[in-house]
């Protein structure tokens, strides 16, 4: 009786395995037939020469148990044999783990960080540490930000992006010089351009901005820059945004001393480099240019109200004549300067306040 229960007890536990159990017994038969009856190539060939060496198989039959010819296993026994003389053997090889950290070390971390507490965007973080001669992507700058808990960066003002200090020279390894040889290549409308060379030459207005001090980069001088703005001013481009159709005129890269132009995010970047000081020296050096006889001459004075038309502005309300009412805007200075022989705009200045509105023309006077 006792034996009777045991065998019951076996079967029931057995059936209750099974029931329970069933898909791993299904997978450990499909493991099974995959290890007695390979399919790939590479598995039966593996098979064909474990035959061969460890049950010492002659290699036509292993060859034909296999789904083989002869003469293909014994090449690939000679390229095995071949590989492990100079490779070592080719079987179970250690796979190489990947960093379990990132690759950035911590104080560029810490740099990044810093940065961001300045208000700095992505991109201007960027565009820093290039300048310092550090490598880091914006994907990279982007983690960073988030593991440290950053969000996004509010959209800031004029006024805010200038208060941002970069360095003097900005890396830009994607500017190359322009080597001057024997070479033709068509444009559009743009060759006219080349005739204003000589004159800018002439009448010394490139020595004046080599002696302006504008910033420039590793790659791209100066002069070229702001040749790149006079070049796109030239073609009656409108906004440095809209030079997608003379990004890649070979000429307007010549005129500038270039192999093609700046994009237009280098050019904008650039633009927020400029101090009020630098173009302070460079309209100095163009009165003394074009005032041949160092008279005093006579001036038209004009305040000139340009509106903003953003979201939120720190920008003062002044009145704006072509709206009839006073909303946030800048208010700006020109000056022209008229002599008998020629007229041209001496002066300007674009961060004048409702305070210093009254003194600003004997600022120019000063000037």
């Amino acid at each position: 009786m006792l034996c009777l229960y045991l065998i019951f007890f076996t079967i029931c536990e057995y059936l209750s395995l099974h029931f329970h159990y069933g898909n791993c017994i299904i997978s450990i038969m499909n493991l099974a037939t995959f290890f007695k009856y390979p399919k790939e190539l590479a598995h039966r060939q593996y098979e064909a020469l474990r035959s061969h060496f460890c049950e010492k198989t002659p290699l036509s039959e292993a060859a034909k148990r296999y789904g083989l010819s002869e003469s293909y296993l014994r090449k690939v026994r000679a390229n095995l044999e071949k590989t492990c003389k100079e490779k070592g053997l080719p079987f179970f090889s250690k796979t190489k783990k990947g960093p379990k950290t990132s690759h950035k070390a911590d104080n560029i971390k810490n740099l990044v960080v810093n940065l961001r507490k300045q208000n700095f965007s992505i991109v201007d973080i960027k565009s820093n540490l290039e300048g310092n001669q550090i490598k880091v992507s914006l994907d990279t700058i982007n983690r960073i930000l988030k593991e440290a808990g950053f969000s996004r960066l509010p959209r800031r003002t004029y006024e805010g992006k200038r208060s941002l200090s970069f360095p003097k020279k900005i890396s830009n390894p994607r500017a190359s010089q322009l080597i001057v040889e024997n070479e033709e290549f068509s444009t559009g409308v743009s060759g006219g351009i080349l005739v204003f060379l000589p004159l800018l030459e002439e009448l010394g207005i490139i020595s004046a901005i080599k002696q302006a001090g504008f910033p420039e980069t590793q790659d791209i001088s100066a002069l070229s820059y702001i040749l790149s703005f006079l070049a796109l001013k030239l073609m009656g481009t409108r906004r440095i945004s809209h030079d997608d159709n003379w990004a890649s005129d070979r000429v307007l890269g010549l005129f500038a001393g270039l192999n093609v132009l700046p994009k237009n995010s280098s050019l904008s970047s650039y633009s927020y480099r400029i101090s009020r000081e630098t173009n302070r020296s460079f309209l100095l050096a163009l009165s003394q240019i074009f005032n041949e006889n160092n008279d005093q001459g006579e001036f038209n004075i004009d305040f000139k109200t340009i509106p903003h038309w953003g979201d939120s502005s720190i920008l003062e309300k002044n009145y704006v004549p072509t709206r009839k009412n006073s909303m946030k805007s800048v208010l700006s200075l020109i000056v022209q300067s008229i002599s008998q022989s020629q007229q041209y705009i001496s002066y300007t200045n674009a961060e004048l306040k409702k305070l210093d509105q009254h003194d600003a023309i004997l600022e120019f006077v000063d000037f």
